[in-house]
């Protein structure tokens, strides 16, 4: 049975002395550490390719829309949401800071805040081939950048949207959804099962990370700030409200977007600095492990969030789909 009772680091195992280049030419190739960088430089080359063309075209412009028609609850309720995404983005950038500066190199944790900031470009994945997720036009954003992923379509595409703050913010602020969870895991799972095993302790994070996320979802829609107009009935709650939450988009984020990432930063921790992402780190050439060390994390994060754009577009593909023609409010 595994303990994982602490987060913190520790030393790392004993190893078995890497095999020289000469007996094993380009060994480090097929360790994980080389794999995941890869993932990450990739996603991040296509990504800044996307947002570079869109940047030069002249898409970056902040626009706020029909916000003098709403009620001043409501303008109060989009300024504290944006607020509270600002203020968990700055607490997220200030840690990662301070955390490499004492390190003297960049951490895990920030080499995975910086993939979960990198994301973003993805975001209009989410929107493939049909209308998953509004936001609301009243918050301030840009136009998207869809139009310029290679392959990317949906309706209505010239009017869609990427709010500033609740998304750009939002995904740079990723890493604090880990730090909440780490909180939920120590208090409501170990300290009560502190000789979990593997299995069970990934499954208890899962539960952990669906009630995390499934509130955050619903008092979303439930405030308005981003709504899911199409959905399966029986997979939906308040199916056929301006309001409703469609579980299994509940499910890919919250497995993909939270549980996973903290379930490869947990073992990152307990295991040692060579192990997760980062195994086989050790094998690669010197001048390649500080580029492992930041882009493996990234690339985890980068397909996590491709792996929730094609469950939204698989579930797409479904039948039954009901569609929510009047949400009441100033989507685009």
């Amino acid at each position: 049975m595994a303990d994982y009772t602490s987060t913190e680091p520790t030393a790392a195992p004993p190893t078995a002395k890497a095999a020289s280049p000469t007996a094993r030419p380009l060994a480090w190739l097929r360790t994980p550490a080389a794999f995941w960088s890869l993932c990450g430089i990739l996603t991040l080359g296509f990504g800044a390719v996307a947002l570079g063309r869109w940047a030069a075209d002249g898409g970056f412009s902040l626009h706020i829309e029909g916000y003098d028609t709403l009620s001043t609850g409501r303008q109060i309720t989009l300024w504290t949401a944006q607020a509270v995404f600002t203020a968990a983005f700055l607490a997220v950038v200030v840690r990662g800071i301070r955390q490499s500066r004492t390190a003297g190199r960049i951490t895990f944790d920030t080499a995975l805040s910086l993939g979960y900031l990198t994301t973003l470009w993805i975001g209009p994945l989410l929107n493939l081939h049909r209308h998953n997720l509004y936001w609301d036009a009243a918050l301030i954003h840009t136009p998207s950048w869809g139009a310029y992923i290679p392959g990317w379509s949906s309706p209505g595409a010239a009017h869609q949207i990427e709010p500033f703050v609740t998304h750009y913010f939002a995904y740079g602020a990723g890493l604090m959804w880990l730090l909440v969870m780490d909180l939920l895991v120590r208090r409501l799972l170990l300290r009560r099962w502190p000789h979990l095993s593997r299995a069970r302790f990934a499954l208890g994070v899962c539960i952990l990370a669906a009630v995390l996320e499934i509130t955050a979802e619903a008092l979303s829609a439930a405030t308005g700030i981003l709504a899911f107009p199409t959905g399966i009935p029986v997979l939906t709650l308040f199916s056929g409200q301006w309001h409703q939450l469609p579980l299994q988009n509940v499910a890919f984020t919250a497995a993909l977007w939270v549980a996973v990432p903290y379930l490869v930063r947990h073992h990152h921790a307990t295991h040692g600095p060579d192990s997760a992402v980062l195994r086989g780190t050790r094998q690669l050439p010197a001048p390649l492990r500080p580029v492992a060390r930041l882009f493996a994390p990234i690339g985890l994060v980068q397909i996590c969030l491709l792996g929730i754009s094609l469950g939204y577009w698989l579930v797409g593909l479904l039948p039954g789909q009901v569609t929510v023609a009047d949400l009441h409010l100033p989507y685009t």
